[in-house]
């Protein structure tokens, strides 16, 4: 690899992404992030413990 690219590969990447996994644990998720996360899933499952699907979560989400 030249420096160049190298260079290249360096300017382009997301320097701002946590590294390490408490990083990740102690990011802030903020609304947006959950409904788009909500949105793209899979529909007709129950994902958690609640037993509430996806689409009640799309449906209820100016309430929650």
């Amino acid at each position: 690899m030249d420096d160049e690219y190298v260079n290249t590969m360096k300017k382009s990447a997301r320097l701002d992404q946590p590294t390490t996994y408490g990083e990740i644990l102690a990011k802030h998720i903020d609304t947006a992030e959950i409904y788009n996360a909500i949105r793209s899933d899979v529909r007709n499952r129950a994902p958690g413990n609640d037993g509430l699907g996806l689409d009640f979560y799309t449906v209820n989400w100016s309430v929650i």
